[in-house]
């Protein structure tokens, strides 16, 4: 793995330092947790979302294998990479819906859904333009989660009816 993103290649650009560790899951199936520091990369903290999502994107993408390029491996990923519509107990433990939140709805390009912190001008800005009572970060947030839930409960319920 290492090799390949360190290669003249350079898949997600010149990685300048790396840690990874490899994790098995329940059934055995081992994946990856990495972080890679990639030169030139956008920081979050920084710099505007719209410049740390071109970034993703410009070297992250997903797509499912037509089933006539490679059979086998498009067998492998749609068994073990793709989550059921008949979620297993694992899911549901505790809940009746899908603990994953699965299924999740495809999109095209990476967007940045949770908040995150403001820079110092951000905080001038913010306070000027204020109400007297004072909302939290954190108020926002939940509301925003709320009313996206309320708009998508009518599309989750369709797709969680089979």
């Amino acid at each position: 793995m290492t090799h390949l993103l360190l290669s003249p290649a350079q898949p997600i650009g010149e990685v300048e330092d790396y840690f990874y560790r490899v994790e098995f899951q329940a059934r055995g199936s081992p994946h990856i947790h990495l972080l890679a520091w990639v030169k030139g990369a956008p920081e979050f903290e920084n710099q505007s979302d719209q410049e740390v999502c071109d970034f993703i994107d410009r070297y992250i993408t997903c797509q499912l294998l037509d089933s006539t390029t490679d059979p086998e491996l498009h067998k492998i990923v749609t068994e073990v990479q793709l989550h059921s519509r008949k979620h297993s107990k694992s899911c549901k433990k505790g809940n009746v819906l899908c603990r994953y939140g699965f299924p999740k709805l495809p999109v095209s390009k990476t967007t940045i859904t949770c908040p995150r912190p403001q820079r110092p001008e951000e905080d001038e800005n913010e306070d000027q333009n204020r109400p007297e009572k004072k909302k939290t970060r954190k108020d926002a947030a939940r509301k925003a989660m709320n009313d996206a839930r309320m708009k998508l409960k009518p599309l989750w319920d369709l797709l969680n009816d089979s």
